[in-house]
């Protein structure tokens, strides 16, 4: 088909012609909406002080959640994909409508862990 030369010049013309649309910036996609999901980490130390290997510190959570969103908006060059135009925030809410910052922390060592978990058996597999 290449060879074709009606084939190949209406193949250029159509290639110019998409070329031009997307440069002149008049795609159908206009101002793109963002849309914030708030999270919360949920952080299970062994009671070790922030900062520990076993409890980040807000400063690692937060280059993280920043990991995160350069993930899903391409922000890098190694990205692939698409930006999907959805971004992380820490939740600013409780789920009863108090004020959080987003990080739960919880130490473990001081949690009554139920033994008849319906989840995990003793040894560990589901």
């Amino acid at each position: 088909m290449l060879h074709n030369k009606n084939y190949k010049s209406g193949l250029t013309d159509s290639e110019s012609r998409l070329n031009n649309y997307l440069k002149s910036g008049n795609s159908l996609r206009t101002a793109a909406t963002v849309y914030t999901l708030p999270v919360v980490f949920h952080v299970v130390t062994n009671g070790g002080v922030i900062g520990a290997a076993d409890n980040p510190s807000d400063a690692n959570i937060l280059a993280t959640l920043k990991l995160l969103n350069d993930t899903w908006s391409k922000n890098r060059i190694s990205y692939g994909g698409a930006d999907l135009q959805i971004q992380f925030a820490l939740a600013q809410r409780s789920l009863t409508c108090g004020s959080t910052n987003g990080i739960n922390r919880v130490n473990g060592s001081v949690v009554q862990w139920e033994s008849k978990s319906k989840c995990f058996s003793q040894s560990g597999g589901q």
